[in-house]
């Protein structure tokens, strides 16, 4: 028996009317929505620049838009905005200050 959170991977991929753009316009909406509920936590964020080049940046998420995301770095005190339809991989930690492992 399936649990309720299991994805169900055979059922068919619902079509709809969004161009191209805007099917990307609204995934990047539903992770913007997803990470509304993590500001204040540290994360640390992979970034796809060019086709081979990741760069990671670390911060507490501070604010989250439709298509970007701003991290604030303590330590040296400053903001970073960041292009949300570049982001690759973000971890979230459980902790709101620099985790010590870091």
């Amino acid at each position: 028996m399936d649990s309720p959170n299991r994805f169900n991977f055979s059922a068919p991929i619902p079509r709809n009317d969004f161009h191209e753009q805007g099917i990307v316009e609204t995934q990047a909406m539903m992770l913007s929505e997803q990470l509304q509920t993590s500001i204040g936590y540290y994360v640390s964020c992979d970034f796809l620049i060019g086709t081979q080049i990741i760069e990671t940046r670390d911060g507490i998420l501070a604010k989250v838009g439709t298509n970007f995301l701003t991290l604030y770095q303590p330590n040296l005190e400053r903001y970073i905005v960041c292009d949300l339809y570049a982001l690759k991989f973000i971890t979230i930690y459980n902790s709101t200050s620099v985790p010590s492992l870091r």
